[in-house]
């Protein structure tokens, strides 16, 4: 038997246990987690993971970009170059997510006093 043959019949039946665990898992959780956050913080939560769930589809290249210049980057040597790469796209997601967390998904005043004031603002 080929090694792709080998392969394929081991990590199919692995692919479909693990998506069995995973299901088993989300369903059983989830009561417990919207009983534990409340139901705002359990919609934020569940919109945070469904974004990053399809994080893949709004990639748009930017994962292949930057793997591109980070390699590139590294392989040169130049460390700052690498540094304000990195740094520029962190500020620049941080901050147009922080500017539009509230107007884009609704949050009540309340929630975000609440997450303002566990930041200590």
């Amino acid at each position: 038997m080929s090694i792709k043959k080998t392969l394929t019949l081991k990590n199919a039946p692995a692919n479909w246990a693990a998506l069995a665990v995973y299901s088993v898992v989300g369903f059983f959780l989830a009561p417990f987690v919207l009983h534990r956050l409340g139901e705002e913080q359990y919609g934020l939560y569940y919109l945070v993971f469904s974004f990053l769930g399809y994080y893949s589809v709004l990639d748009l290249g930017m994962e292949s970009s930057t793997e591109k210049y980070v390699a590139s980057y590294y392989a040169t040597g130049d460390e700052e170059g690498l540094n304000c790469l990195i740094a520029l796209v962190v500020v620049a997601l941080v901050c147009v997510g922080a500017m539009y967390l509230g107007s884009i998904f609704r949050l009540s005043p309340a929630f975000l006093r609440a997450v303002r004031r566990r930041q200590g603002k």
